[in-house]
């Protein structure tokens, strides 16, 4: 039989260099993997029959009854968000609890990674309500270095745009914002001397604080597939869920042997393991229930997603071309 021929896109995670290398092959698909496309322009490419996606971006298109692209419970992005605010070095703000009240700048609203710090402020004590939001680019080179859309469309009634011409760091360091919620440090966070520090500077402790509580880390990004593809060959799902599983297992396993990104990272792993368990990067429906759940139920009471969405559903069309 003939391969599937798959372009895919998908960001350089560890977890996929098996599967680069090509020491897991795909069954019944020939694969091909950009690694050089933005991953938004996956579910409007017509050159891309599946693509790494925003959590979030998938539930509100399964929220508003979009069935053209099927998720796959492979979670390629994870990761806490108690990191991700940042102010100035001397704002005298030291935790999310300090956040009350006060002005945050934000790169993107309905953002999974964004939705997640919100809950993280939610955890915290924190109103939502109390506080004043804008939403702009982050500094312009940070922003076009990760191809990061910013989307002033459809924003909250209480959630301003940043003024023309601004940017989220500028303002911050005008006095116009107290605190930044960005996924990554703005241009400039690592030199000697930066204006702009994390609030919250012990985040790991606070972090392992919160996985300890939730019991998962949350996801960012999956993967989907264009649901013409899976009409025309169903066996697409599970033999795409099986080659990213093995990569992810065999990279998991090579990592405790070749620990060399820092000289603790071996120890950072086995505590890792001891907080959230040995498999905590595990895809499928099963293991992430609770962390799917959390955020199906943080998106609504956000007013990201309108309607509901039962948790049951999130992933409905992929178990069942499972069998």
């Amino acid at each position: 039989m003939t391969p599937v021929s798959i372009r895919l896109v998908t960001r350089n995670y560890d977890m996929l260099g098996p599967l680069v290398a090509g020491d897991v092959v795909p069954a019944g698909m020939e694969l091909t993997l950009d690694r050089e496309a933005a991953i938004a322009t996956f579910p409007e490419n017509a050159a891309l029959q599946a693509g790494e996606m925003s959590f979030s971006g998938y539930l509100r298109r399964l929220a508003a009854g979009d069935d053209t692209i099927v998720g796959l419970p492979i979670f390629l992005m994870r990761g806490y968000r108690q990191r991700c605010f940042f102010t100035r070095r001397a704002s005298g703000l030291s935790s999310l609890e300090d956040l009350a009240g006060k002005r945050i700048g934000t790169n993107g609203w309905p953002d999974t990674g964004n939705t997640w710090s919100r809950l993280a402020l939610l955890d915290a004590g924190v109103s939502l309500d109390s506080i004043s939001w804008w939403v702009g680019t982050i500094d312009g080179a940070t922003d076009e270095r990760f191809g990061h859309r910013t989307s002033l469309a459809g924003l909250p009634e209480h959630v301003r745009p940043v003024p023309a011409g601004q940017s989220l760091v500028e303002m911050l360091l005008a006095d116009r914002l107290d605190a930044l919620m960005i996924p990554w440090p703005p241009r400039g966070f690592y030199e000697p001397g930066s204006p702009i520090v994390r609030l919250v500077s012990d985040y790991r402790t606070v972090e392992q604080q919160y996985g300890r509580r939730v019991g998962y880390c949350p996801g960012h990004h999956l993967l989907g597939v264009k649901a013409d593809l899976l009409q025309r060959h169903p066996a697409v799902a599970r033999n795409l869920f099986d080659v990213f599983d093995a990569s992810r297992r065999q990279a998991e396993a090579r990592r405790l042997n070749l620990a060399d990104t820092s000289p603790w990272v071996l120890a950072d792993l086995e505590e890792t393991a001891t907080l959230l368990g040995a498999d905590w990067q595990a895809h499928g429906v099963a293991p992430n229930r609770a962390m799917i759940g959390a955020l199906v139920e943080t998106m609504r009471t956000q007013g990201i997603v309108e309607r509901a969405i039962d948790v049951d559903d999130v992933f409905a069309d992929f178990e069942r071309l499972m069998g």
